[in-house]
C-alpha cells in the first residue's frame, strides 16, 4: 500500500473535457503561461496543457499546480486555480475512477486527497 508522503511520478498527459458528443473534440485544462488562471481551451498541447501526478498534486508543465484557494474553505463552489507548488493540504489531490451503473462506462475523475476513500476507487 502506498503512503500518503511516498513521491510517485505518472507520466504526462492533458485532462480533457469529456462531451456527450462523442464525434466532437472536447476542451482542455490550461494554466496559461505567467498566469494563476485555470481555463478550459482548444488543445495546442503547448507547457499549459501538459500535466503529471507527482508527490500527490497535480502538476502542470508551467510549474504551477492544481490549489483550492486557501481563502476558501475547501468543499462546493471553493475557487480551483494554478499555484506556486507548497504541498499544503489544499494541493493534494488524487485520481479515482467510478463506473456509471447504468452504461458500465468508465470516468476518471479528480479528488482531494484528503477524500480519496468517499467513493470510487482510487487509480
Amino acid at each position: 500500500m502506498e503512503r500518503n508522503d511516498e513521491k510517485k511520478v505518472w507520466g504526462r498527459f492533458c485532462l480533457q473535457k469529456q462531451e456527450e458528443n462523442l464525434d466532437r473534440q472536447g476542451l482542455y485544462l490550461t494554466n496559461p503561461e505567467n498566469s494563476d488562471e485555470l481555463v478550459l481551451a482548444m488543445p495546442n498541447f503547448s507547457p499549459s496543457q501538459i500535466w503529471r501526478w507527482e508527490n500527490n498534486m497535480l502538476v502542470c508543465d508551467t510549474g504551477k499546480v492544481l490549489d483550492i484557494d486557501g481563502h476558501f474553505k475547501a468543499g462546493h463552489g471553493a475557487p480551483v486555480l494554478a499555484w506556486e507548488p507548497h504541498g499544503g493540504e489544499n494541493q493534494k489531490f488524487c485520481p479515482f475512477k467510478i463506473i456509471c451503473p447504468e452504461t458500465d462506462k468508465e470516468y476518471c475523475l479528480i479528488g482531494r486527497l484528503a477524500e480519496q476513500d468517499v467513493q470510487g476507487d482510487r487509480l
